[in-house]
């Protein structure tokens, strides 16, 4: 199955949480569209781009949309001599603007961060990988050095938001640690667990119980409920949902499986437990 996060409105969504500012939201809308010709890509690497663009825009006072390709190219250029300079000017921009330890914030910090490896430990020879800020740095510059600006149509619309209404219950599925498990998610209120709506905006999932008390879980990510709504035979239906127009509900009969957000983002929960899917069969 196609992964779902690899449609580009929909990967532009996920950087984009309810009441995101309005320049971050104008960057990633301009990452979007300069990515658009070379999409699908690592989503890290439109990720990458709409902080350079953040950061180019508000150190020279501009809209995020008048940068352009040459704009980015010479900050990846500025740190090939200096690894650690872009990602200090983005971060500077950043905590200037207040977002230390908002969306914003917390999602460069994951962007910037060195990759350590699971077998990486204090005894271990390993060190740990390049960020994935400074991976995407070579695609980018390769990318961006074959488009012309002017000639870029405009960026596509971020996906809009939907609900999932789930007449069963919610199995939360993954892998912790040697092991795999599976639990079933309850309102955090009344711990009621059947017949709960389920609404991703963005990144951002709100799950409601039966009984209406609405709250939100560590334990469901947008993409992966996303995922699990493709599974269920909806992913036509998502396509259409946009910003002006979501989808209310979807209905899904019987129980949905979701994978934790620390599984892959095109993980298959019925394949994590198969099991306990033919189970419930």
């Amino acid at each position: 199955m196609m992964n779902p996060r690899r449609n580009l409105p929909i990967a532009i969504s996920l950087l984009l949480p309810e009441n995101a500012p309005s320049r971050w939201g104008d960057s990633v809308a301009r990452a979007g569209q300069l990515l658009q010709p070379a999409w699908p890509v690592d989503p890290s690497h439109l990720t990458a781009l709409a902080y350079i663009v953040y950061s180019t825009a508000s150190s020279d006072r501009r809209a995020p949309a008048e940068v352009s390709p040459s704009d980015v190219l010479e900050a990846i250029g500025a740190a090939v001599d200096a690894p650690d300079s872009l990602a200090q000017s983005i971060k500077q921009s950043l905590i200037e603007a207040g977002h230390e330890d908002d969306f914003v914030g917390r999602q460069f910090s994951k962007l910037s961060a060195l990759e350590y490896f699971e077998e990486f430990d204090d005894f271990s020879c390993t060190p740990p990988g390049p960020s994935l800020l400074a991976r995407a740095l070579p695609r980018l510059a390769i990318h961006l050095e074959s488009i012309r600006a002017e000639e870029l149509p405009p960026g596509p619309a971020p996906a809009g938001p939907f609900s999932l209404s789930i007449s069963g219950l919610v199995h939360v599925v993954g892998r912790y640690g040697s092991m795999r498990g599976t639990f079933v998610l309850r309102c955090e209120v009344c711990q009621e667990s059947k017949k709960s709506l389920i609404t991703v905006r963005g990144p951002d999932v709100v799950i409601a119980c039966n009984a209406g008390h609405v709250h939100r879980s560590p334990h469901l990510s947008a993409v992966h409920v996303r995922r699990a709504a493709a599974a269920h035979g909806q992913l036509a239906l998502l396509a259409e949902a946009t910003a002006s127009n979501p989808v209310e509900s979807i209905s899904v009969k019987g129980d949905l499986e979701v994978a934790v957000p620390s599984m892959p983002e095109d993980a298959d929960p019925t394949t994590v437990m198969p099991w306990a899917a033919a189970n419930r069969a």
